[in-house]
């Protein structure tokens, strides 16, 4: 159970995260003006003039400035892009790791924004909303309807530190009006960290902010509590972030003062990142897990490891994204994203896909799966000190490939796992059967003890579709024996969280199982 598990058990929880895209970006003071200190006007700063005074109809200049520059970033590369000024604000709460909003978890169901989650000591707790209430009205925005999405949903949820809204529930037959005032609410880049079995510690980090090496270190050093052998570090499905809490978190697993990284452009100059102390783990054994979405800050991490025979890279290739972004603040309020160079491995590689294509054909390429086998041919090969074969471009490829789940699953049980009951299965069950968290009390009990009986598959059947229901009853008895582990896991994410989660992951998730053996 892998990518395609995760996705469908946690739709809901991506719907709260800030979204940091693929790229490594540095963090920027605020003294960038000098290069917008021109007084001259532009050429096209008259033509939008011109355009917002003359044109026979009304015009967005906003929407009209972003089309023109995304005009002319488009033939650079696929990631210097142009931040709008009302995209800014979420882009640097992603960068920060938090935001001001009330501190819930949701997700879309027939048009309805369903509460799944409502964390701890949060706005929305005290407040008094539940898992199961829907939201139909908050501030003066209906938040129902065809038209609603989860971006929208945070946008009317977010808003100014301390201020106050109002939010209008139905739960059961009641329609409930609920004051709640928004508060800093963390976006934590560490979902989940303890020990496996014996001497085996797992982390799952989904990001990097410039809270991640804080929070990763937390969570080492509480695994280091007890003894540890061996450390997993999950990095599968993490898109990047702030290139130095990467370097940080790097320097804790190489000793000395190893090259980590290095970047270089045209107009800037080499720069290196090196260790600069004494790491909390430079022995034992490291294992990296990596996929398609692994990127970026990821690869940088992942790259300095490999290079220094320092870790094992399990799973897939990463994306292959080796551009690093530097932000620019521009007059209007938004900001320019510029790439300003490649960075590299300790051994010289750019692990940069080809992107001359074109942006689209450059993200589905990422998307494609292609083997390690199938692109090695037109790599440079690398050597590390020991004699592994390393290779540049398209990504980081494991020392330890793992198929994807399609090699390993039915197309008709993948068919079944994108119905919206298997996605949102743990929230429905849990709202259908609201006793079962005291039934089980903590996750050791529910993990050793509950079984996937008749009354939940009876449950999950009425909630598919009438295609999938079919075809439920037409899987194999190993399909059903993969699926009934997905509900289980489903549930313990919803009863428990994302530590429930990946504690529960671990049991059935192949990519897991490799490092584990390893």
């Amino acid at each position: 159970m892998n990518t395609h598990f995760k996705k469908s058990i946690l739709p809901v929880a991506l719907s709260v995260l800030l979204a940091l895209g693929l790229f490594v970006t540095h963090i920027m003071g605020e003294n960038n003006d000098d290069f917008f200190s021109i007084p001259k006007v532009s050429a096209l700063q008259e033509i939008k003039t011109i355009i917002a005074k003359r044109y026979l109809e009304e015009v967005n200049i906003d929407t009209l400035t972003a089309t023109t520059i995304d005009s002319v970033l488009m033939n650079l590369d696929p990631h210097s892009r142009y931040i709008t000024p009302s995209e800014k604000q979420t882009e640097l709460e992603g960068i920060k790791g938090m935001f001001y909003g009330i501190g819930v978890e949701y997700t879309l169901i027939n048009d309805s924004v369903n509460v799944v989650q409502v964390l701890d000591k949060s706005p929305a707790q005290e407040a008094g909303l539940q898992v199961g209430d829907i939201i139909l009205k908050a501030g003066d925005s209906s938040v129902s309807g065809a038209s609603i999405t989860a971006q929208r949903i945070k946008l009317i949820l977010t808003g100014e530190r301390g201020s106050k809204i109002l939010i209008i529930v139905k739960r059961a037959e009641k329609i409930l009006q609920l004051s709640a005032q928004r508060k800093e609410v963390d976006v934590n880049s560490v979902d989940a960290s303890f020990i496996i079995s014996p001497g085996i510690g797992y982390i799952k980090l989904n990001r990097f902010t410039t809270k991640t090496y804080r929070e990763f270190m937390t969570a080492l050093m509480s695994l280091k509590k007890q003894p540890l052998n061996k450390l997993i570090l999950d990095l599968r499905d993490n898109g990047g972030g702030v290139l130095e809490e990467a370097v940080e978190i790097a320097d804790e697993f190489l000793e000395g003062d190893k090259l980590i990284s290095y970047t270089q452009g045209f107009h800037s100059p080499k720069k290196q990142y090196r260790c600069r102390r004494l790491g909390q783990f430079e022995e034992g054994k490291l294992i990296i897990l990596s996929n398609e979405n692994s990127a970026s800050a990821s690869e940088i991490l992942m790259g300095a490891l490999q290079d220094w025979d320092r870790a094992t890279i399990v799973g897939k290739r990463s994306f292959g994204k080796g551009l690093l972004q530097e932000q620019y603040n521009l007059n209007d309020g938004g900001a320019l994203r510029l790439t300003i160079a490649k960075y590299y491995t300790p051994l010289g590689r750019s692990i940069q896909r080809n992107y001359t294509a074109g942006k689209q054909a450059y993200y589905n390429g990422a998307k494609s799966h292609l083997s390690d086998t199938n692109v090695r041919d037109k790599r440079q090969l690398t050597l590390t000190k020991s004699g592994k074969k390393l290779f540049d471009q398209s990504g980081i490829s494991p020392d330890v490939l793992v198929e994807s789940d399609s090699a390993i699953i039915s197309q008709n049980l993948l068919g079944i796992l994108n119905d919206d009951a298997s996605k949102n299965f743990g929230y429905r069950y849990h709202v259908w059967n609201k006793t079962i968290k005291t039934q089980y009390g903590n996750f050791e009990v529910f993990q050793k003890t509950m079984t996937v009986d008749d009354k939940i598959w009876n449950f999950y059947k009425q909630s598919l579709s009438a295609k999938n229901s079919i075809l439920l009853s037409q899987l194999s008895s190993k399909d059903k024996e993969i699926l009934g582990r997905h509900l289980k896991t489903s549930l313990a994410a919803q009863l428990y969280g994302r530590q429930g989660y990946y504690r529960s992951l671990v049991l059935t998730d192949q990519t897991i199982k490799e490092a584990v053996a390893l």
